[in-house]
């Protein structure tokens, strides 16, 4: 009889044990002040619902430490500085020539002005208009750009006839360049044969003027 009440107070014991350390874990820990077992905590979030971290690398300022911190000592040894100017004493210039032709050349010619003393005309676009008999055909239309000392430039352009009235066509070429002229730029229209009639039309160059150095 005494056998069976020692077994049966162990049994006892042994379910009071699990119990403790499963189902009452945390009600006996919250009861002697002691911290509950630790879980283990997957998260899950997707990237649009990304945990937030901290930058553990911290220097004094809560800045991220970098390799190389500090001022860099940059030591300029040039005797003198010299800061372009950003306009270089640039100006817009544009100028047109209008011509006219009466007579049975195969060339007609426009001048346009020159630019002003002391400055230097960078060509950037010219433009040529051309109302001529409607059976003439234009071949090209050409830009003399004379330079400095032996340098000169012709620069060819193709005239595209754009429309008719019956009696007169009319050609029409814009094109962009770069040429640079100190002096008197003329504009020529070459025919593939004698204009029947008069022609005439115009050549327009723009660009910017510099300081000649």
């Amino acid at each position: 009889m005494r056998r069976k009440s020692m077994i049966g107070g162990l049994v006892l014991v042994g379910i009071g044990v699990v119990l403790g350390t499963t189902v009452f874990r945390n009600d006996i820990a919250q009861a002697t002040r002691l911290a509950p077992a630790p879980t283990n905590v997957v998260v899950t979030n997707a990237p649009a619902q990304a945990v937030p971290t901290r930058e553990q690398d911290l220097d004094g300022n809560g800045n991220i430490k970098v390799h190389e911190q500090g001022t860099a000592a940059v030591n300029v040894t040039n005797s003198s500085l010299t800061v372009a100017n950003a306009s270089d004493g640039q100006n817009p210039f544009a100028r047109t020539a209008n011509f006219a032709c009466n007579t049975v050349s195969l060339e007609c010619d426009g001048d346009v002005v020159a630019p002003p003393s002391g400055k230097r005309w960078v060509l950037e676009t010219v433009s040529v208009h051309v109302t001529a008999p409607a059976a003439i055909v234009i071949t090209d239309a050409q830009v003399d750009v004379p330079g400095t000392g032996d340098n000169f430039a012709r620069l060819f352009l193709a005239p595209v006839k754009t429309g008719s009235d019956g009696t007169d066509a009319f050609w029409v070429v814009t094109q962009q360049v770069r040429a640079y002229s100190d002096d008197l730029v003329s504009c020529h229209i070459n025919f593939a044969q004698s204009p029947s009639g008069p022609t005439s039309g115009s050549c327009t160059v723009t660009g910017y003027l510099v300081n000649r150095t």
